[in-house]
């Protein structure tokens, strides 16, 4: 009887732990991807500033109401301890657009010369989410 136990709990606990690998690799993916983009082509307050994307921008999201399926899993990978199945994409995504303005969120101003922040908040983030799982 104990091995039943045993083995229905094992079921459970192996699923956390593959939909925590799952995670783990998705971070990482991300991590790797924006590391590659240099902080000077980074902008804040908008999903493209010239030559500058911000973190939705260089997932492909051209309109806020239409979101790539990478943006949306971002926001959800950032937003993993509060978000639920009531959850909308577009709070998915908005999610992502916090992170990469910070405090100064639509301040056009520093769209041209906030990059290297807006990146550092990003992977910063992700690093978090990182941390956290493996620990989970």
């Amino acid at each position: 009887m104990g091995s039943e136990e045993t083995h229905g709990n094992g079921n459970r606990n192996s699923t956390k732990v593959i939909m925590n690998l799952f995670k783990i690799h998705r971070i990482k993916h991300f991590m790797e991807f924006f590391t590659r983009i240099p902080s000077d082509s980074w902008c804040i307050g908008s999903l493209s500033y010239g030559e500058r994307s911000c973190a939705l921008g260089h997932l492909g999201v051209k309109d806020m109401t239409k979101p790539t399926d990478e943006a949306v899993e971002l926001g959800r990978l950032l937003m993993a301890e509060t978000a639920t199945a009531q959850t909308s994409n577009t709070t998915f995504v908005k999610k992502v657009a916090q992170v990469n303005d910070g405090p100064t969120h639509g301040d056009m101003v520093n769209a041209t010369t906030d990059g290297e922040s807006a990146r550092r908040r990003v992977l910063d983030a992700l690093q978090e989410k990182l941390e956290w799982e493996e620990i989970s």
